[in-house]
């Protein structure tokens, strides 16, 4: 087994010369060396193999069995090292076949991904997108291993080694089912408290804890009567309840339209939260995953 590192790789240049040409004068004027430059350099590659590669024949020089053997395998060496250092190739979206992995949360999945595919199948409509759920933190080791591309959601921190852009700002709004006994067109900080309230749950969701959080810090409490672990079922138990349901503006007004279910503000000031693409300082020049990068953010720009 060659000891590769410590060997001179420049010397596989010199070898392929050396067994193209078959003569040290011709290798030498090949690759612009003196003759003498040329021949240490080959008694470096015959110490190196263990082989003189290079022997006096019938009519001239000729390759030993050992050099002919290694003509193909190392110009296959020499090509991958080329492709492998060239200018990484321009992304091409109306051919590209990549398949791209998305962390996110429900609420990507519902407010970004439809315009998201809208998008993708009108300038990239072989790309695939697989989506995983976050689960509220930022998926650093699959981030770091390739696993994952992308990830899209509410973080509170980004660990060092992660590069993040805020492409959305958002707070929370409510939601209550048309002809509400109670709550009708507004929504006062009274019945806000009073109500009951079905919460979402998620796992790493802050949220709701925040929410309840604000309500502690005037001295009031909520009225829990209901905790679901995901958020499809929220809207249309509340479509069918006296429930107040308090989402993501955007993913209330969604829901909103949606189900015909009336859209509320906060009866209180909530400092909007950011939204962020998280993606790793390894990824961060490769093409594919810039282009997606930017199809995101122009997406959200849009909602």
């Amino acid at each position: 087994m060659l000891d590769i590192p410590r060997q001179n790789l420049n010397l596989l240049v010199v070898l392929d010369a050396l067994l193209t040409e078959r003569s040290i004068t011709r290798a030498a004027q090949r690759l612009h060396m003196s003759q003498p430059a040329l021949s240490a350099a080959v008694g470096k590659l015959r110490q190196w193999l263990g082989d003189p590669l290079l022997v006096r024949g019938v009519g001239g020089y000729t390759l030993t069995t050992r050099a002919e053997e290694l003509i193909d395998p190392l110009r296959q060496i020499l090509e991958d090292i080329d492709r492998t250092l060239q200018k990484p190739a321009v992304f091409d979206p109306a051919s590209a076949q990549n398949t791209f992995r998305i962390a996110a949360n429900d609420a990507f999945e519902l407010v970004v991904l439809p315009p998201l595919m809208q998008r993708l199948q009108q300038t990239a409509p072989q790309v695939r997108i697989v989506v995983e759920s976050t689960e509220g933190v930022v998926p650093v080791d699959a981030l770091t291993h390739g696993a994952v591309d992308i990830a899209w959601g509410h973080f509170d921190a980004i660990p060092p080694g992660l590069r993040t852009e805020v492409v959305l700002e958002d707070t929370l709004a409510c939601l209550v089912r048309k002809g509400h006994p109670s709550i009708q067109g507004t929504l006062s900080l009274m019945q806000f408290c009073t109500a009951p309230h079905l919460v979402v749950a998620l796992k790493g969701n802050t949220l709701p804890d925040l929410v309840q959080r604000r309500m502690a810090e005037s001295g009031l409490t909520l009225n829990i009567a209901l905790q679901v672990p995901h958020m499809l079922a929220a809207p249309v138990i509340v479509m069918q309840s006296d429930y107040l349901l308090t989402l993501p503006t955007r993913v209330a007004q969604r829901y909103a339209d949606l189900l015909g279910l009336e859209f509320l503000p906060l009866p209180f000031n909530y400092p909007p939260f950011a939204l962020r693409l998280v993606w790793h300082e390894r990824a961060h020049r490769d093409a594919g995953t810039t282009w997606l990068r930017q199809t995101l953010q122009s997406v959200c720009a849009t909602l």
